[in-house]
């Protein structure tokens, strides 16, 4: 894989290295009296940490100003947060979301038209998402703070308590799955119950006509019409994880149970990407 954009700005690849790796998975264990140690997370993978990922390039020009030039728009971007973008051997764009730690530049006497460069990348967010680099005419990318990163078809339940496959496509489990429910134009949903896996809750209030709830499951919030509704959902008994929704590689059932929503006219959306180490 090659580190090829951070945000807008794409890396210089004059001689270009980079040194990419995963984040620390330790830190699960608690150290018990007597000898040996408790294992948090039992049987499953423990979370990754953050990590730095570095990048090192040169830049070469014709002349010192130009190479000034180039030297400051990087310098500029140091501290700021963006999509850091790579693409791997099989073609693929993928991105994790990145702050420009630090910017490293060696200067000697004999460097006029030559500027080595060291970028360290702090993710904030481990874990390499797929997608494309959008760019519109005015700069700005999609999927940038957009709900475009919808992922499958809407589900319209065509009975209270069926279930549906929700698909990832990665070889890391999705956290921070958004799950939207908008309610029909002629009945209310008073009670929505998600299931999956490991995870179960219930949110009860009241979706109205047309009304959306939205539940995000990386952020922990939960917005109806807008607005907050975080007090209105519980985490059952079955509920035995600290996550939402874990959505693992490969297909996962999701069942739905309402109250409302007599004619079934609801429709249930997950949006999500799928994620890679």
């Amino acid at each position: 894989m090659r580190l090829i954009q951070f945000g807008d700005y794409v890396l210089p690849l004059w001689n270009k290295r980079d040194v990419v790796s995963m984040g620390d998975h330790g830190g699960a264990t608690v150290n018990i009296v007597g000898g040996g140690a408790y294992d948090s997370y039992g049987s499953g993978a423990s979370p990754e940490q953050a990590l730095v990922l570095s990048t090192q390039f040169e830049i070469i020009a014709t002349s010192a100003s130009d190479v000034q030039k180039t030297r400051d728009e990087i310098r500029a971007l140091a501290g700021t947060k963006a999509r850091l973008w790579a693409t791997f051997p099989d073609g693929s764009l993928r991105f994790a979301w990145a702050r420009l730690a630090r910017v490293q530049m060696e200067r000697r006497y004999d460097f006029i038209h030559y500027q080595p460069v060291r970028l360290d990348f702090a993710v904030v967010t481990p874990g390499w998402r797929s997608g494309t680099p959008w760019d519109l005419d005015s700069g700005l990318m999609l999927d940038d703070g957009l709900l475009l990163d919808y992922i499958g078809d809407t589900w319209t339940p065509a009975t209270s308590g069926e279930s549906t496959i929700v698909p990832t496509f990665g070889n890391r489990m999705v956290t921070d799955a958004i799950v939207v429910i908008t309610a029909g134009s002629a009945e209310t949903i008073t009670e929505i119950r998600l299931q999956c896996g490991a995870c179960d809750w219930t949110w009860k209030s009241t979706i109205p006509l047309d009304g959306v709830l939205s539940i995000n499951c990386g952020t922990k919030a939960v917005l109806l019409n807008g607005a907050d509704s975080y007090d209105n959902l519980t985490l059952n008994a079955g509920h035995t994880v600290a996550d939402w929704l874990q959505l693992l590689p490969g297909n996962n059932t999701v069942t739905i149970t309402f109250t409302g929503n007599a004619g079934c006219t609801a429709t249930v959306a997950f949006i999500y990407l799928d994620k890679y180490a």
